[in-house]
């Protein structure tokens, strides 16, 4: 049991709470920027990031079905985007102004890198993008026929992500040279901007933060779920694998993991770590004098 413990406590309250609260700020950024522009503080940013968590929170407390037909809906809107990401490459190309050179195999590997360490960071990074496969396991129990489910869903899910980026890769080369997609910060509404102008830009923006929804409510449902699971298995305290016999959702599991998402996005990145350096050393000093004869999982 010591190291599926090591691994939910790692996962439910250090990596997946850091990752969704980065995705939620990503929102906020985008959503102050748009409304205030350049007027934006840091206060806005993170007041916004607390209300959006706080709302996904309650919509995975009110139903679990009313989050999957919410992230369905947000599947279907960035299909939507990376369709109008793909036409703002031909219409570049259209007008004259795209760079069709990029498409030549002639010139398809110049300058690359010689050194195997930047293929291996930048496999890394590519299967990074594919992260959200192993978090199909979480939500077994709420499945009805996973053996079926589980699999259509991971190669369906892995295909269309495949797909997308893929087709996304392939308008920015149509929209810019390769030292313009390695300089620019906002490739996504750049590439908005130099198709349709400032409504293009503002169409990839929207398309931006509802990709962060989804990301944020299909996190939430599913880490939860693992906090839930653990919880039941006695590793995490047994509070937390309680389910309301009304909504039908794990509502402690999914206010701790809200309550770390929120505590996080108001700090800075060493003030975030030294939460939790506290709690756990002094833990680990009490349960090692305090009680002596309990059962130890390791």
């Amino acid at each position: 049991k010591f190291p599926a413990f090591l691994f939910s406590f790692c996962n439910a309250f250090l990596i997946k709470p850091a990752s969704l609260t980065v995705v939620a700020m990503t929102f906020s950024d985008y959503f102050a920027a748009l409304i205030w522009g350049e007027g934006v503080t840091n206060v806005m940013v993170k007041s916004i990031t607390a209300s959006l968590i706080i709302l996904i929170a309650v919509l995975n407390i009110l139903s679990c079905k009313l989050v999957v037909k919410f992230c369905s809906v947000i599947s279907v809107l960035k299909l939507v985007i990376v369709a109008f990401l793909l036409a703002c490459g031909v219409a570049i190309i259209v007008k004259g102004h795209g760079h069709l050179e990029n498409f030549k195999l002639t010139s398809t590997f110049e300058n690359s890198s010689t050194n195997p360490a930047d293929y291996g960071l930048a496999y890394y990074f590519c299967a990074f993008t594919f992260q959200s496969w192993n978090s199909l396991n979480f939500m077994t129990e709420e499945l009805k026929s996973p053996t079926t489910t589980l699999p259509r869903g991971g190669l369906l899910g892995l295909t269309a992500v495949t797909m997308s980026y893929l087709l996304a890769n392939v308008a920015y080369l149509m929209l810019f040279s390769v030292s313009g997609i390695i300089d620019s910060k906002t490739i996504a509404m750049d590439s908005g901007l130099l198709a349709f102008g400032r409504v293009g830009e503002l169409i990839m923006c929207c398309g931006l933060m509802v990709s962060c929804l989804g990301c944020l409510g299909g996190g939430t449902l599913c880490i939860s779920r693992n906090i839930q699971s653990t919880a039941e298995d006695g590793l995490f305290p047994n509070w937390m694998a309680w389910i309301s016999p009304y909504l039908n959702t794990p509502v402690p599991a999914i206010i701790t993991l809200s309550t770390m998402e929120a505590v996080v996005s108001t700090q800075s990145t060493g003030e975030a770590f030294s939460i939790w350096q506290g709690p756990t050393m002094s833990d680990a000093t009490q349960l090692k004098h305090y009680p002596p004869t309990q059962k130890r999982i390791a």
